[in-house]
């Protein structure tokens, strides 16, 4: 049986297509999303209520994914994260992980590989909570 999240994903990308199909993506799969244009916006979005899951780009001006993954961190110790990026690299995943991200997920991804990345993320959030 596959695992749903008690609370809505976040999804965070200054790109609008890549957040639309995000979005769509998992609410096809099931999942409530909301959808966040910038990494302040994403932290005014955690003021406001809790997210069972957060997918944001690592890429955005003003402030990155790592640095936003880092202040998650700060505020919400058990929060998971997946880290999406189109610019991979062995530094920028070893950055994520160590500030907090659950996963990390190159661009451009498949549908069905989103759908079993976030699945993954949380599932190991409620095996931890366990």
């Amino acid at each position: 049986m596959e695992q749903r999240p008690t609370g809505p994903i976040l999804v965070v990308d200054d790109e609008r297509g890549v957040r639309a199909l995000c979005t769509d993506v998992l609410q096809r799969a099931g999942y409530e999303t909301r959808a966040a244009d910038s990494a302040l916006a994403a932290l005014g979005a955690l003021d406001e209520r809790d997210y069972a899951l957060i997918v944001m780009d690592i890429h955005m001006p003003v402030m990155d994914g790592v640095e936003l993954c880092r202040r998650i961190r700060q505020r919400r110790p058990e929060q998971p994260v997946v880290l999406i990026t189109g610019c991979p690299s062995i530094d920028t995943a070893v950055r994520g992980i160590r500030n907090g991200a659950s996963e990390y997920l190159a661009k451009p991804f498949t549908p069905e590989l989103l759908r079993d990345t976030v699945a993954r993320a949380l599932a190991s959030a409620a095996a931890d909570r366990a």
